[in-house]
Protein backbone atom coordinates (compact mmCIF):
# COMPACT_ATOMS: atom_id res chain seq x y z
CA UNK A 1 0.00 0.00 0.00
CA UNK A 2 1.48 3.55 -1.13
CA UNK A 3 0.17 7.00 -1.74
CA UNK A 4 -1.30 7.18 -5.43
CA UNK A 5 0.18 10.29 -6.23
CA UNK A 6 2.47 11.51 -2.97
CA UNK A 7 4.23 8.85 -1.84
CA UNK A 8 5.59 9.03 1.90
CA UNK A 9 7.60 6.23 2.90
CA UNK A 10 9.14 5.86 6.41
CA UNK A 11 12.38 5.02 7.52
CA UNK A 12 12.52 4.41 11.28
CA UNK A 13 11.14 7.30 12.51
CA UNK A 14 11.09 9.73 9.65
CA UNK A 15 8.48 10.24 6.61
CA UNK A 16 10.20 11.09 3.47
CA UNK A 17 7.85 12.23 0.76
CA UNK A 18 8.23 11.00 -2.99
CA UNK A 19 6.04 11.32 -5.60
CA UNK A 20 3.48 8.84 -7.40
CA UNK A 21 2.60 9.97 -10.66
CA UNK A 22 -0.85 9.01 -12.05
CA UNK A 23 -3.65 7.62 -10.24
CA UNK A 24 -6.45 10.15 -9.52
CA UNK A 25 -7.09 13.85 -11.32
CA UNK A 26 -8.40 16.13 -8.87
CA UNK A 27 -9.96 19.56 -10.12
CA UNK A 28 -10.62 20.75 -13.71
CA UNK A 29 -13.23 23.31 -14.69
CA UNK A 30 -15.36 23.33 -18.03
CA UNK A 31 -15.76 26.39 -19.76
CA UNK A 32 -12.63 28.64 -21.93
CA UNK A 33 -11.02 27.00 -24.79
CA UNK A 34 -12.18 25.97 -28.27
CA UNK A 35 -12.23 21.66 -27.22
CA UNK A 36 -14.38 19.84 -24.95
CA UNK A 37 -14.27 17.95 -22.19
CA UNK A 38 -12.96 14.37 -23.45
CA UNK A 39 -12.58 15.51 -27.06
CA UNK A 40 -10.04 14.86 -29.51
CA UNK A 41 -6.78 17.66 -29.32
CA UNK A 42 -3.67 18.62 -30.62
CA UNK A 43 -2.39 21.03 -27.78
CA UNK A 44 -3.77 21.60 -24.31
CA UNK A 45 -4.23 24.65 -26.18
CA UNK A 46 -7.78 24.00 -27.66
CA UNK A 47 -8.79 22.61 -24.37
CA UNK A 48 -11.63 24.11 -21.94
CA UNK A 49 -10.29 26.09 -19.20
CA UNK A 50 -9.16 24.01 -16.48
CA UNK A 51 -8.77 20.89 -18.38
CA UNK A 52 -5.22 19.92 -20.83
CA UNK A 53 -4.47 17.63 -23.51
CA UNK A 54 -2.82 14.44 -22.55
CA UNK A 55 -1.77 11.45 -24.80
CA UNK A 56 -1.69 7.83 -23.86
CA UNK A 57 1.80 6.25 -23.70
CA UNK A 58 0.39 3.18 -24.65
CA UNK A 59 -0.17 4.22 -28.42
CA UNK A 60 3.38 5.60 -28.74
CA UNK A 61 3.90 8.14 -31.26
CA UNK A 62 0.46 7.13 -32.84
CA UNK A 63 -1.20 8.34 -29.96
CA UNK A 64 -4.13 10.96 -30.16
CA UNK A 65 -4.54 13.49 -27.33
CA UNK A 66 -7.91 14.17 -25.65
CA UNK A 67 -8.44 16.99 -23.03
CA UNK A 68 -8.95 15.91 -19.55
CA UNK A 69 -9.12 17.71 -16.28
CA UNK A 70 -5.48 18.96 -15.71
CA UNK A 71 -3.39 16.59 -13.68
CA UNK A 72 -2.14 18.34 -9.85
CA UNK A 73 -0.08 16.05 -9.29
CA UNK A 74 4.01 16.40 -8.75
CA UNK A 75 6.03 13.55 -10.78
CA UNK A 76 9.53 14.64 -9.33
CA UNK A 77 11.01 14.71 -12.17
CA UNK A 78 9.59 12.03 -14.44
CA UNK A 79 11.35 11.60 -17.95
CA UNK A 80 10.01 10.32 -20.68
CA UNK A 81 11.69 9.78 -24.18
CA UNK A 82 9.38 11.72 -26.99
CA UNK A 83 8.72 11.41 -30.43
CA UNK A 84 11.00 14.49 -31.70
CA UNK A 85 13.81 12.32 -29.90
CA UNK A 86 14.14 14.48 -26.74
CA UNK A 87 13.97 13.99 -23.36
CA UNK A 88 11.09 15.66 -21.60
CA UNK A 89 10.19 16.01 -18.01
CA UNK A 90 6.38 15.69 -16.97
CA UNK A 91 3.50 13.81 -16.22
CA UNK A 92 -0.08 13.21 -16.35
CA UNK A 93 -3.33 11.06 -15.59
CA UNK A 94 -2.08 7.33 -15.29
CA UNK A 95 -0.98 5.66 -18.50
CA UNK A 96 -1.08 9.25 -20.14
CA UNK A 97 1.48 12.31 -21.18
CA UNK A 98 1.57 16.29 -22.17
CA UNK A 99 2.76 14.79 -25.68
CA UNK A 100 3.14 11.36 -27.32
CA UNK A 101 6.54 9.57 -26.41
CA UNK A 102 8.69 6.52 -27.60
CA UNK A 103 9.52 5.20 -23.79
CA UNK A 104 9.47 6.14 -19.91
CA UNK A 105 12.75 7.21 -19.00
CA UNK A 106 15.52 9.15 -20.57
CA UNK A 107 16.23 8.83 -24.40
CA UNK A 108 19.15 6.92 -25.14
CA UNK A 109 18.99 5.29 -21.32
CA UNK A 110 17.93 2.03 -22.64
CA UNK A 111 14.21 2.40 -22.05
CA UNK A 112 11.68 0.82 -24.72
CA UNK A 113 8.36 1.44 -26.54
CA UNK A 114 5.47 0.06 -24.99
CA UNK A 115 4.88 -2.63 -28.08
CA UNK A 116 8.82 -3.57 -27.41
CA UNK A 117 8.41 -5.09 -24.03
CA UNK A 118 7.22 -4.87 -20.96
CA UNK A 119 9.54 -2.77 -19.19
CA UNK A 120 10.54 0.73 -19.79
CA UNK A 121 12.41 2.62 -17.58
CA UNK A 122 15.99 1.00 -17.98
CA UNK A 123 16.60 -0.13 -14.62
CA UNK A 124 18.14 -2.80 -14.27
CA UNK A 125 16.20 -3.68 -10.42
CA UNK A 126 12.59 -2.97 -12.82
CA UNK A 127 10.75 -6.65 -12.46
CA UNK A 128 8.96 -6.78 -15.56
CA UNK A 129 7.88 -9.87 -15.03
CA UNK A 130 4.68 -9.64 -12.47
CA UNK A 131 2.68 -13.04 -13.66
CA UNK A 132 4.02 -14.42 -9.63
CA UNK A 133 2.37 -11.34 -8.16
CA UNK A 134 -0.69 -12.08 -6.24
CA UNK A 135 -2.97 -9.20 -5.11
CA UNK A 136 -2.65 -9.05 -0.81
CA UNK A 137 -6.04 -8.54 1.36
CA UNK A 138 -6.30 -5.28 2.23
CA UNK A 139 -7.33 -5.02 6.23
CA UNK A 140 -10.41 -2.71 7.00
CA UNK A 141 -9.68 1.17 7.81
CA UNK A 142 -9.86 1.83 11.46
CA UNK A 143 -10.98 5.04 12.46
CA UNK A 144 -11.02 6.12 15.76
CA UNK A 145 -13.10 9.70 15.78
CA UNK A 146 -11.39 12.88 17.64
CA UNK A 147 -8.29 10.83 18.81
CA UNK A 148 -6.44 13.52 17.42
CA UNK A 149 -6.76 17.48 18.03
CA UNK A 150 -6.53 19.65 14.72
CA UNK A 151 -2.98 20.77 16.60
CA UNK A 152 -2.24 17.20 16.46
CA UNK A 153 -2.73 17.06 13.53
CA UNK A 154 -0.79 20.16 12.30
CA UNK A 155 2.09 19.50 14.86
CA UNK A 156 2.31 16.09 13.35
CA UNK A 157 2.68 16.90 9.60
CA UNK A 158 5.00 19.42 9.92
CA UNK A 159 7.16 17.51 12.23
CA UNK A 160 7.03 14.38 10.52
CA UNK A 161 5.65 14.40 6.59
CA UNK A 162 6.27 18.36 5.23
CA UNK A 163 9.50 18.32 3.09
CA UNK A 164 11.38 20.55 5.90
CA UNK A 165 10.39 17.32 8.52
CA UNK A 166 14.04 15.36 9.55
CA UNK A 167 14.69 12.41 11.61
CA UNK A 168 15.06 14.63 14.71
CA UNK A 169 11.95 16.92 14.20
CA UNK A 170 9.74 13.72 13.65
CA UNK A 171 11.27 11.84 16.84
CA UNK A 172 10.58 15.06 19.24
CA UNK A 173 7.18 14.87 17.77
CA UNK A 174 6.38 11.46 18.86
CA UNK A 175 8.43 11.99 22.30
CA UNK A 176 6.47 14.91 23.20
CA UNK A 177 3.49 13.17 22.29
CA UNK A 178 3.61 10.10 24.17
CA UNK A 179 2.66 6.32 24.27
CA UNK A 180 -0.38 7.79 26.73
CA UNK A 181 -2.02 9.89 24.46
CA UNK A 182 -5.17 8.90 21.56
CA UNK A 183 -3.34 10.31 18.86
CA UNK A 184 0.12 8.42 18.13
CA UNK A 185 -2.04 5.01 18.34
CA UNK A 186 -4.34 6.06 15.95
CA UNK A 187 -1.90 7.60 13.63
CA UNK A 188 0.25 4.55 13.68
CA UNK A 189 -0.76 0.82 13.31
CA UNK A 190 0.97 -2.32 12.34
CA UNK A 191 0.59 -4.28 8.97
CA UNK A 192 -0.09 -7.44 11.19
CA UNK A 193 -3.17 -5.43 12.88
CA UNK A 194 -6.55 -6.70 12.27
CA UNK A 195 -7.49 -2.85 11.24
CA UNK A 196 -5.14 0.05 9.18
CA UNK A 197 -5.04 3.20 10.64
CA UNK A 198 -3.46 6.47 9.23
CA UNK A 199 0.04 5.07 8.43
CA UNK A 200 0.50 0.79 8.12
CA UNK A 201 4.17 0.10 9.11
CA UNK A 202 6.42 -2.53 8.95
CA UNK A 203 9.80 -3.05 10.93
CA UNK A 204 11.50 -0.70 8.84
CA UNK A 205 8.86 1.49 7.04
CA UNK A 206 5.42 3.16 7.18
CA UNK A 207 3.30 3.77 4.49
CA UNK A 208 -0.28 5.99 4.48
CA UNK A 209 -3.20 3.80 4.42
CA UNK A 210 -4.21 5.31 0.40
CA UNK A 211 -6.72 2.34 -0.14
CA UNK A 212 -8.64 2.66 3.30
CA UNK A 213 -8.78 6.28 2.95
CA UNK A 214 -10.25 6.20 -0.03
CA UNK A 215 -12.82 3.57 1.00
CA UNK A 216 -13.89 5.73 4.03
CA UNK A 217 -14.52 8.84 2.06
CA UNK A 218 -16.46 7.20 -0.83
CA UNK A 219 -18.33 5.17 1.47
CA UNK A 220 -17.24 1.62 0.49
CA UNK A 221 -15.78 -0.19 3.52
CA UNK A 222 -19.10 -2.99 3.40
CA UNK A 223 -17.68 -3.71 -0.44
CA UNK A 224 -14.56 -4.56 0.73
CA UNK A 225 -13.18 -8.17 0.42
CA UNK A 226 -12.02 -8.50 3.67
CA UNK A 227 -15.87 -7.59 4.77
CA UNK A 228 -16.97 -10.81 2.32
CA UNK A 229 -17.89 -7.65 -0.35
CA UNK A 230 -17.34 -7.88 -4.04
CA UNK A 231 -14.53 -5.76 -3.66
CA UNK A 232 -14.31 -1.93 -3.32
CA UNK A 233 -12.26 1.12 -5.01
CA UNK A 234 -9.22 0.47 -1.68
CA UNK A 235 -9.01 -3.16 -3.11
CA UNK A 236 -7.99 -1.86 -6.44
CA UNK A 237 -5.81 0.79 -5.10
CA UNK A 238 -4.15 -1.74 -3.26
CA UNK A 239 -3.56 -4.36 -5.63
CA UNK A 240 -2.14 -1.70 -7.93
CA UNK A 241 0.17 -0.41 -5.10
CA UNK A 242 0.59 -3.72 -4.37
CA UNK A 243 1.91 -4.61 -7.80
CA UNK A 244 4.20 -1.16 -8.19
CA UNK A 245 6.15 -2.56 -5.42
CA UNK A 246 6.38 -6.15 -6.34
CA UNK A 247 8.20 -4.67 -10.18
CA UNK A 248 10.49 -2.06 -8.35
CA UNK A 249 10.76 -3.38 -4.42
CA UNK A 250 14.35 -4.34 -5.26
CA UNK A 251 14.90 -0.33 -6.61
CA UNK A 252 17.11 2.06 -4.79
CA UNK A 253 15.39 4.79 -3.66
CA UNK A 254 16.68 7.27 -6.09
CA UNK A 255 15.17 5.15 -8.79
CA UNK A 256 11.92 3.75 -7.14
CA UNK A 257 9.64 6.64 -8.39
CA UNK A 258 11.35 5.92 -12.05
CA UNK A 259 10.34 2.21 -11.83
CA UNK A 260 7.33 2.74 -10.40
CA UNK A 261 6.21 5.13 -13.09
CA UNK A 262 7.37 2.10 -15.77
CA UNK A 263 5.54 -0.15 -13.61
CA UNK A 264 2.40 1.69 -13.98
CA UNK A 265 2.83 2.01 -17.94
CA UNK A 266 3.85 -1.25 -18.52
CA UNK A 267 3.99 -4.64 -16.69
CA UNK A 268 1.12 -3.26 -13.55
CA UNK A 269 -0.48 -1.35 -16.48
CA UNK A 270 -4.16 -3.73 -15.46
CA UNK A 271 -3.70 -2.89 -12.38
CA UNK A 272 -3.77 0.76 -12.78
CA UNK A 273 -6.37 0.89 -15.59
CA UNK A 274 -8.77 -1.00 -13.00
CA UNK A 275 -8.67 2.54 -10.75
CA UNK A 276 -8.20 4.57 -13.62
CA UNK A 277 -11.54 2.76 -14.79
CA UNK A 278 -14.88 5.13 -15.75
CA UNK A 279 -16.91 2.07 -14.43
CA UNK A 280 -16.44 -0.95 -12.19
CA UNK A 281 -16.00 -0.09 -8.44
CA UNK A 282 -13.64 3.11 -8.48
CA UNK A 283 -15.85 5.08 -10.95
CA UNK A 284 -16.75 7.74 -8.49
CA UNK A 285 -13.17 8.22 -7.85
CA UNK A 286 -12.42 9.75 -11.40
CA UNK A 287 -15.30 12.44 -10.32
CA UNK A 288 -14.65 13.54 -6.44
CA UNK A 289 -11.98 15.88 -5.94
CA UNK A 290 -12.89 14.97 -2.01
CA UNK A 291 -11.40 11.73 -2.24
CA UNK A 292 -8.74 12.98 -4.60
CA UNK A 293 -7.52 15.94 -2.58
CA UNK A 294 -7.53 13.70 0.83
CA UNK A 295 -6.74 10.13 -0.13
CA UNK A 296 -4.29 11.26 -2.71
CA UNK A 297 -2.33 14.71 -1.01
CA UNK A 298 -0.46 17.44 -2.68
CA UNK A 299 -0.05 20.17 -0.57
CA UNK A 300 0.18 20.25 3.36
CA UNK A 301 -3.48 20.94 3.74
CA UNK A 302 -4.03 17.78 2.04
CA UNK A 303 -1.83 15.90 4.16
CA UNK A 304 -3.64 17.40 7.29
CA UNK A 305 -7.04 16.58 5.78
CA UNK A 306 -5.73 12.46 4.90
CA UNK A 307 -4.72 12.24 8.88
CA UNK A 308 -8.11 13.89 9.70
CA UNK A 309 -9.97 10.93 7.79
CA UNK A 310 -8.83 8.17 10.31
CA UNK A 311 -8.08 10.22 13.60
CA UNK A 312 -9.89 13.75 13.50
CA UNK A 313 -13.71 14.19 12.65
CA UNK A 314 -13.65 11.54 10.36
CA UNK A 315 -14.35 10.96 6.61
Amino acid sequence: MRVGVLRLVLVVVVLVPLARCGGVIAGGSDGGGDGSSGGPCSTSATCPSGQACYFPVSEGCAATGTCQPEFQGNCFGTQACTCNGTTTVGCGPVGYMPMPVQHMGACGDGGVGPGDGPCSSGLACELCDVSGYAPGTMAKPNVSVNACTPTDIAGFATACLEPSATQQTCQAWQTAEGDAGTCLPCLFTLQSAAAWGALVCTSSSCSPNTAGCVDLVLHQVAQEKSAGGPGSCGDLVNASFGCDDYACGTCAASDFQTCIQSATFNECKAYADAVSSTTGACAVLQSDAGAASSCYPQTSVDVKSFLNVFCGTGP
